[in-house]
């Protein structure tokens, strides 16, 4: 029998967006989510704010989830996961486990949002020392440092005052499999970039990139006040190696890309390594109609970047 109902599944940004979309059609929507919160890699990853309009991400979320939550026409199963999917377009019969309980939900369409994972550069390679120096950190350690208002070297609690974004990290890789862009890395860096100026006014702030991918607003609204504002410093070149400095310095060796390719080194007090995002997928049987979107598949031209001496 084809259902008019549609299922969501996964509650962070997009799913909550896509069930408020359903309902405010008229239609009836289930969201699940496997936590027992909705919210997504935002509130679970802590993150400080989101763009374009810099706001509290904490606050936005909160507001995405309670256009949900009261709307009649939606209707959320918190810790709950899809067990199976069979049947065709119209007429999808999903069986879950909410909060330990079987279920079986017939739908008419099924949208898959379950978000992404962060790459992480310390089980993969060692090329980074991520776990080894405890200055090199990931984004995802900034960002709760950013929310809180207290960025700090975990080596010895002060502040940084000379710091370096490596781009690309575990992304557009053949060794380790990974030989996509996720698209969004450039531009988190340099909004998080803008944060640390905003936050410690006196650190120098360089990001090491191959390419600067800004897509839509971030190029206008973030990339360039970035550079004339806050006066970010972006160097083209490849990574190489992280090797420790006493008295708790960090060298970041990399490849300089220019006309020579020359190897150059910088001494900083902080490495913040920017990894790949890695779409979540669904680990059951389902029909060939019920398939997601292959990530981060498109590419386009960078724009012009201005280049910055690194300042050794």
């Amino acid at each position: 029998m084809t259902s008019g109902k549609v299922l969501i599944i996964g509650g962070g940004p997009s799913g909550l967006e896509s069930a408020r979309c359903v309902a405010e059609l008229g239609g009836e929507a289930i969201l699940i989510e496997k936590r027992e919160r909705l919210g997504g890699t935002p509130d679970r990853e802590n993150y400080a704010k989101l763009t374009h309009h810099w706001r509290d991400a904490s606050e936005a979320m909160a507001e995405m989830a309670a256009a949900v939550t009261g709307n009649p026409n939606v209707e959320v199963k918190y810790q709950a996961e899809v067990k199976s999917v069979s049947g065709s377009a119209g007429d999808f019969t999903v069986e879950i486990e909410a909060g330990g309980v079987a279920e079986s939900l017939n739908v008419g369409a099924v949208i898959i949002a379950t978000g992404f994972q962060h790459f992480d550069p310390g089980r993969a390679t060692q090329y980074y020392n991520y776990y080894s120096f405890p200055d090199v950190i990931t984004l995802t350690d900034l960002e709760k440092m950013l929310r809180e208002h207290n960025v700090v070297r975990p080596s010895n609690g002060e502040a940084p005052k000379k710091i370096a974004f490596v781009q690309c990290v575990g992304s557009r890789d053949r060794q380790i499999g990974n030989e996509y862009c996720s698209k969004v890395c450039c531009g988190i860096a340099s909004k998080q970039a803008i944060e640390l100026r905003q936050q410690i006014p006196d650190s120098k702030v360089f990001i090491f990139y191959i390419d600067m991918r800004m897509y839509g607003y971030w190029e206008n609204e973030i990339y360039w006040p970035a550079q004339e504002k806050y006066h970010v410093n972006y160097v083209k070149g490849a990574w190489s190696q992280a090797r420790a400095r006493v008295p708790l310095r960090n060298c970041w060796a990399f490849n300089k890309i220019n006309m020579a390719s020359s190897k150059q080194a910088a001494l900083v007090d902080w490495i913040l390594l920017q990894p790949l995002r890695r779409a979540s997928s669904l680990r059951v049987q389902r029909p060939a109609l019920l398939t997601s979107m292959t990530p981060f598949q498109r590419q386009v031209s960078p724009p012009r970047v201005h280049l910055h001496p690194f300042v050794k």
